[in-house]
């Protein structure tokens, strides 16, 4: 079995609604990966209102065995000063990858784009 020993590649990046909004996201990886959040070009700081949390799911196909991560960048209240262009950036050995995603939440929830 061989490791598929590549940069990460971000599969997707969308908003999930819910108790807290999300920027929700699922990347392919291996090996171990660094991820890392900014707003506006600034590093995000992990706080009580704003979270990271991800999930490792080791997978094999055509036996080549990587990892898929999925994780959240969650807000805990919903408020206008969270709106902005947040960049998910995937970094391991062999490179890194990054999208932007412009997030807005608003009373009535929240969205966003690629761009």
């Amino acid at each position: 079995m061989t490791r598929n020993n590549t940069r990460p590649i971000i599969v997707s990046v969308d908003t999930k609604l819910g108790m807290h909004d999300c920027i929700h996201y699922k990347i392919i990886s291996e090996p171990n990966t660094t991820i890392t959040w900014e707003k506006d070009g600034a590093p995000v700081m992990e706080n009580d209102i704003v979270t990271h949390s991800a999930l490792e799911i080791p997978y094999t196909r055509e036996n080549v065995r990587t990892k898929y991560i999925e994780g959240c960048l969650s807000f805990a209240l919903k408020a206008v000063i969270y709106n902005g262009y947040y960049t998910l950036i995937a970094t391991n050995a062999y490179g890194s990858s990054k999208t932007t995603y412009q997030f807005k939440s608003t009373n009535g929830g929240a969205g966003g784009k690629l761009v």
